[in-house]
């Protein structure tokens, strides 16, 4: 359809509209989506009077009207909602959206709203939520979005009881109270979960973390998330998962999520007696024992579908185990199969 032809369709359904009176919302979603009736729509909205919802809408997803939405929702007694509206998404009017917000019976959650998108009105927006001895949400969401902030954020939370996430989060955010938030984590008690964030992310800390981990004992989880992000421990922690009860299947996971290990892991685990599941997991992933653990399967009482496998991925050895695929009886998916092929 061309372009002409299309605008006098839309403005054909326009009117059909208009006689059946459009609602607010109608008119709201032809605003966003319909752009060639974009005007009219907007036009019509107003002289329907639209609530700060609707506004808001606008506000939110119409950048061509997003400013003359915004200036009169800031006229119509506009609640702490509908000014974070504005302030996130209304460029020009988010400062005095900001003042507007602060006159009001600001939240703590206003006020990190206004730190975090009002540049102009930090400092007195967090001179207020400091005054209030904020909990403890409010100072970690400075600390992990405001970084002007955090060092004065973290010093206020160590005050005030926090708990060990919290702790956690000044330690990965803030070098010079990385000290006293890991003395305080130690005094309260950290679980597994909290020394492996530390051993992530607390830079200075991972190896106190890490003897501390090993103290507490480690579990498989521990070890393997240690193993996933924190490669200066992975050669250590695999040699802890090759002594450990379960050597075979944490092998297999470092195969298949450790590719600097990948090889080491497998040699070991061919050594080891491994099940069918494991050397698929070989093949599958080592092309440098691929042959090795393919012949080892063949010589292992394969099943059917282990032997499909040994054809998708150990492609020398794909003749062997077609001869012992012979050998199963066929299925009688495989039977129509192939009467489909020979019509």
């Amino acid at each position: 359809m061309k372009k002409m032809e299309k605008m006098n369709k839309l403005n054909e359904l326009w009117k059909e509209l208009l006689k059946q009176d459009p609602t607010n919302d109608d008119l709201c979603h032809i605003i966003r989506f319909v752009h060639p009736l974009k005007e009219k729509a907007w036009k019509k909205l107003l002289t329907k009077k639209p609530s700060n919802n609707d506004l808001g809408y606008i506000v939110k997803w119409s950048e061509h009207f997003r400013e003359e939405a915004g200036q009169t929702l800031l006229k119509n007694n506009p609640t702490s909602d509908d000014l974070c509206c504005i302030i996130r998404w209304a460029e020009s009017l988010k400062e005095e959206a900001g003042r507007i917000l602060l006159t009001q019976n600001t939240s703590n959650d206003d006020l990190c709203f206004i730190i975090s998108w009002v540049e102009s009105l930090r400092k007195e927006a967090w001179k207020r939520l400091s005054e209030r001895r904020p909990i403890n949400n409010s100072l970690c969401y400075i600390i992990s979005n405001i970084e002007s902030l955090r060092e004065e954020a973290g010093q206020i939370l160590l005050t005030q009881d926090p708990i060990n996430d919290s702790l956690c989060l000044i330690i990965e955010l803030v070098k010079p109270l990385r000290e006293k938030a890991w003395k305080k984590l130690l005094e309260q008690g950290p679980t597994n979960d909290n020394l492996v964030r530390v051993i992530r992310r607390g830079w200075s800390l991972k190896e106190r973390a890490w003897q501390r981990l090993l103290k507490q004992g480690s579990t498989y989880g521990d070890l393997y998330c240690i193993i996933d992000n924190v490669e200066s421990l992975r050669e250590e922690v695999l040699n802890i998962l090759l002594k450990s009860g379960s050597l075979n299947s944490s092998l297999c996971y470092v195969i298949r999520n450790v590719e600097s290990l990948r090889e080491e892991a497998a040699k070991r685990l061919l050594e080891n007696n491994p099940t069918n599941s494991d050397l698929i997991t070989i093949m599958i992933r080592v092309d440098s024992f691929k042959e090795k653990a393919g012949r080892m399967l063949l010589a292992q009482n394969p099943t059917k579908l282990d032997l499909y496998y040994v054809t998708d991925y150990a492609p020398s050895l794909k003749e062997d185990a077609e001869r012992l695929l012979l050998m199963f009886p066929k299925s009688n998916s495989e039977i129509i199969q192939e009467m489909k092929i020979l019509v």
